[in-house]
């Protein structure tokens, strides 16, 4: 089975690389010279370069005819048929033809050979007008050897000499070379000495003859009268003689001895026709279409240790010429060796240091060693070490001293001898399946002293863990926990000690809330029936006051209570339905006709979509906004005031248990679940939640910078002076901000003396209406379409709800506005959580409304003070009894 395994494997990935060669180009390169001739190695290096960089990957198959060594013409039949035998089975996307021999076969069979397909040559300077251009389609690199700017050259650098050199082999470009010649030396007195294939005395008793004149060397590669020579052979022949400079047109004859001239090369010529061949494979241009190249191939190339040799200066040649083997030709040559030469240097030098630097870890580490175990020494916490069976190996000083023990006693022995029978069974189980897996072990324990005392320590024990990952030990450490357990029994007692004062605290205000506020209302309500049928001036004023400072101190009563239970965490939070910009608008009615002034206005939402209703306390949130705008309309004697709702929604990502919990939570008690499908929460990605923001602010008397933070300290006012000047105790931002950390937000505070304030309530975590269906909400559809902010819940949330309507009741009486009473009693009527209709609660209500319709003065603080105490004893009761059996209680 797993040589099959492999046997498949092994045949995916030749599958994966044949189909991979099987996308790349195929191109057959045809020499016309041997392998190791300079001229082809170039001009193949230049070809490769280009397709590399233009083209991508691409298979390349190379032929060579070596015609430099052996005449083609003798084994052409042999070499036809071994390139169709060779390729029958290939097909190739272009032919690419180097130099005047594979130019001429391929001109003549290329046809039969690669029918209509694609071929460019280079160097080729006889060009075949026959040649139909479109069958096989062909461009190419035209070498165009240009003598007469080396004649030139000759001339600038010898003017002074009357002869040179020409030599030259039997050529067929021979007579446009010499033609070359004498259009390069007209204005040149110097004559030519031209040598054609000269035998070899021939050729010495010239060179002897004339030394150091200039040659032009146009080949020397086949003497009559002996083998064959190579390039650097036919050179050296010739400085045999004696050094002179030689000039050629070909840049495979530098590294031989020769000076340079202006020269036709053999990489730019297989580069060139990289470009053509990439033009025609990657985009797609007949060759036809491409002009053959015949300028910008040659140029001026000087090889500059020859130029050092005969004396010459860079200066005397013409710009633009480039000097070969000069100090930076070299080094831009091999630099890549100089590179990898420094990159060992530099492995090498790093090799060393961090030999030196491990040598000095290994020093610190010794140092460290010796450290901690000074440490652990002089530590006032028991340490103490084991092997991986349990047996003690090592324990330090603060051991032999929590313990009684020495350390000759101990080590050697299981801690079980400290043992003191007081921990559980299941304790030491426990302790062993958890260090045995590798994981840390933290909790306390009882142990026995030598002497038999009893103590408690927080013991902690962590497997030690070799460098090869081996247990090799466990250290423990037991920090002795008998003074902080005393501490923390104090703690506890003084805790429960202050839980008590809070609710005597909590219970003595309730009470004394109720006994205040029920004389007080009826101070309130003579009072305002004075101030409306008094037309005597001084009885109205003196009554105005009557009714100013017992609202003020009703609202201190309100805010005293308020922050009281805020500390003392008795104030709880309820999740209903709320329309955030009707309870805004609510409010704004109720503040017009204390404003004179001052313009306040609702911006709702004016960059995006309307305020949507969502789920929060409808009554704190009330208290916010309400504690918020007073504090505006209080401190801005004229101006205007804004206020702007903004919601921004998110997507909250929780666990699928927190979820969970989170639905449940928002699922009034006693109310059927939904199935999972029919609402909009997942409960893997969480509900739909949001921020709500609301920004009030104002053009009045400003903050001042300094004292943002101190704003919302109990009885804090940033200057005395206000106190007497605009009122108030200096509770209400204090418990504005409390209420808003308890609902999950935060309340910020920007302003410039004498400019104005911004407050900022931000609430997150908001989730909206939309996200929710309520099924067990019978007043639903009803609070989506009115402006009012609630919409009441069922029975089972009647006992919280009627604390919080409670608050919200005397809220209203400490307004005492008749149309804020009528509208709260007409919505318990209508709701009918209370009682019945027809029970003694309901005529209360809807007496109050009447008396609040018509203003009647005398019978409202009445009403007030008997719902007041109805709905307080309500509140001792199981509500939800009295709202299912309609059980009235006595007035």
């Amino acid at each position: 089975m797993r040589n099959l395994l492999f046997t498949a494997v092994l045949l995916l990935i030749s599958v994966a690389l044949s189909g991979a060669a099987e996308a790349q180009p195929r191109i057959l390169a045809l020499h016309s010279y041997h392998t190791e001739y300079l001229w082809t190695a170039r001009q193949i290096r230049g070809l490769e370069n280009a397709l590399d960089e233009l083209l991508g990957p691409t298979q390349l198959f190379h032929e060579f005819m070596d015609a430099k060594r052996i005449d083609p013409l003798g084994y052409e039949p042999d070499l036809l048929n071994l390139l169709r035998n060779k390729y029958r089975n290939i097909t190739f996307d272009l032919v690419f033809v180097s130099d005047e021999q594979a130019y001429d076969l391929y001109s003549r069979h290329g046809q039969q050979l690669f029918p209509d397909t694609p071929m460019v040559f280079a160097a080729v300077d006889t060009i075949d007008p026959r040649f139909d251009r479109r069958r096989p389609p062909h461009t190419g690199i035209y070498e165009a050897v240009e003598l007469a700017p080396i004649v030139r050259l000759m001339q600038r650098l010898h003017p002074d000499t009357e002869k040179f050199l020409v030599l030259s082999d039997d050529r067929p470009g021979l007579p446009g070379f010499l033609n070359q010649i004498e259009a390069g030396r007209r204005g040149w007195d110097a004559e030519p000495i031209i040598l054609i294939a000269p035998e070899r005395q021939e050729l010495d008793t010239v060179l002897q003859k004339h030394p150091k004149i200039p040659m032009l060397f146009l080949g020397y590669f086949s003497p009559p009268d002996g083998i064959s020579l190579s390039l650097s052979e036919s050179v050296q022949l010739i400085l045999n003689a004696g050094r002179r400079p030689i000039y050629t047109a070909w840049d495979d004859a530098l590294d031989t001895g020769v000076l340079g001239g202006y020269m036709t090369s053999g990489y730019q010529h297989g580069y060139a026709a990289g470009e053509y061949i990439a033009k025609i494979l990657a985009d797609g241009v007949a060759p036809w279409e491409l002009p053959i190249r015949r300028e910008g191939i040659n140029r001026y190339l000087i090889d500059y240790p020859v130029m050092r040799e005969l004396g010459l200066q860079p200066g005397s040649f013409p710009p633009g010429t480039i000097f070969h083997n000069s100090p930076e030709e070299l080094f831009a040559r091999y630099r890549r060796y100089l590179v990898i030469t420094i990159a060992v240097i530099a492995v090498l030098s790093l090799m060393i240091l961090l030999l030196l630097v491990n040598n000095g870890r290994r020093r610190i580490a010794e140092r460290h060693t010796r450290a901690f175990r000074r440490a652990v020494e002089s530590t006032a916490h028991a340490v103490y070490l084991t092997d991986p069976a349990g047996i003690i190996t090592y324990v330090n000083p603060a051991f032999e001293q929590l313990t009684g023990y020495s350390r000759s006693e101990v080590v050697g022995q299981n801690p079980r001898l400290l043992q003191s029978g007081r921990m559980p069974r299941d304790y030491y189980t426990r302790l062993w399946a958890t260090i045995q897996v590798g994981s840390q072990w933290y909790e306390q324990i009882t142990n026995q002293r030598k002497d038999g005392q009893l103590y408690t320590a927080d013991q902690t024990i962590s497997p030690l863990i070799g460098t090869k990952g081996q247990l090799e030990g466990y250290v423990a450490v037991q920090i002795d926990a008998s003074e902080r357990l005393a501490v923390q029994d104090a703690l506890l007692q003084a805790k429960m000690a202050a839980e008590d004062s809070d609710r005597a605290k909590t219970a003595f205000l309730r009470t004394i809330s109720h006994e205040l506020r029920t004389p007080l209302n009826g101070i309130l309500g003579f009072s305002r029936l004075i101030l409306e049928q008094q037309t005597d001036d001084q009885t109205s004023d003196y009554a105005k006051h009557i009714v100013e400072a017992g609202t003020q101190l009703n609202s201190i009563i309100t805010s005293i209570i308020d922050l009281s239970r805020i500390e003392s965490r008795s104030i709880g939070l309820e999740t209903d339905r709320v329309n955030p910009v009707g309870i805004v608008r609510e409010l704004v009615a109720l503040y017009q006709p204390r404003t004179r002034d001052t313009a306040i206005r609702i911006l709702d939402n004016p960059a995006g979509s309307s305020v949507p209703n969502v789920y929060m306390d409808p009554v704190r949130f009330r208290q916010l906004v309400d504690i918020l705008l007073d504090n505006a309309v209080k401190f801005t004697p004229s101006g205007e005031i804004s206020i702007k709702l903004r919601w921004c929604s998110r997507a909250n990502s929780v666990k699928p248990a927190d979820a969970a919990r989170a639905k449940t939570a928002t699922q009034p008690t006693g109310s059927p679940q939904p199935e999972a499908a029919a609402t909009d929460e997942d409960p893997a990605r969480g509900p739909q939640t949001g921020t709500l923001a609301v920004r009030i602010r104002d053009t009045g008397i400003g903050l001042d910078p300094a004292e943002i933070d101190r704003i919302f300290q109990p009885f804090y006012q940033a200057d005395s002076s206000d106190a007497r000047r605009f009122g108030g105790s200096g509770l209400g931002l204090t418990i504005a901000q409390r209420l808003c950390t308890q609902m999950g937000g935060r309340l910020e505070a920007h302003g410039t003396p004498g400019e104005g304030a911004v407050f900022t309530l931000l609430l997150e975590g908001i989730q909206p209406a939309s996200q929710r269906t309520d099924t067990h909400n019978p007043h639903q559809a009803a609070a989506d379409s009115e402006p009012a902010s609630r919409s009441f819940p069922d029975a089972l949330t009647a006992e919280t709800w009627l604390n919080r309507e409670i608050e919200n009741f005397a809220t209203l009486k400490a307004r005492m506005i008749p149309r804020d009473l009528q509208s709260w009693a007409q919505q318990q009527v209508a709701s009918g959580i209370l009682s019945d209709p027809d029970s003694r609660l309901g005529q209360l209500l809807r007496k109050l409304a009447d008396a609040a319709e018509n203003w009647d003065v005398q019978r409202m603080p009445r009403y007030m003070a008997d719902i007041d105490s109805f709905m307080r004893e309500l509140s001792g009761e199981d509500t939800r009894n009295a709202h299912h059996t309609g059980e009235e209680t006595s007035e």
